[in-house]
């Protein structure tokens, strides 16, 4: 899964960056370059950056039981499936294996 900032100018795989939820701040800190702290989402208050975190999470989760496509049934398409999965947050799929989760603008957060 990739990770896309708010903006859309950041995208990063998932697997290689640490999320920090930092008062209303979203900051990735990419694991080849410990120094590099990068804020993808800003937000009006931390009620609602930790929502965006949980969405983040919700997404993530999301998509593991799709790893094993081979036990749908015939008649129900991959994207289909994903997107009955999905669980908030700007989810998409678009090939097989080709997840990301786009950090929401700030009014698309609700408490």
């Amino acid at each position: 899964m990739r990770i896309i900032s708010q903006d859309g100018n950041y995208d990063y795989p998932y697997d290689c960056i640490e999320v920090q939820l930092e008062g209303v701040l979203i900051n990735l800190r990419r694991m080849s370059n410990c120094n590099e702290l990068v804020t993808v989402a800003v937000y009006s208050t931390k009620e609602k950056a930790g929502m965006a975190i949980k969405m983040l999470h919700d997404a993530y989760s999301g998509i593991l039981p799709l790893t094993c496509m081979d036990e749908l049934k015939p008649d129900v398409k991959p994207a289909e499936a994903f997107l009955t999965c999905s669980m908030s947050g700007d989810l998409c799929f678009e090939h097989m294996g080709n997840y990301y989760f786009k950090f929401p603008d700030d009014k698309d957060v609700k408490l």
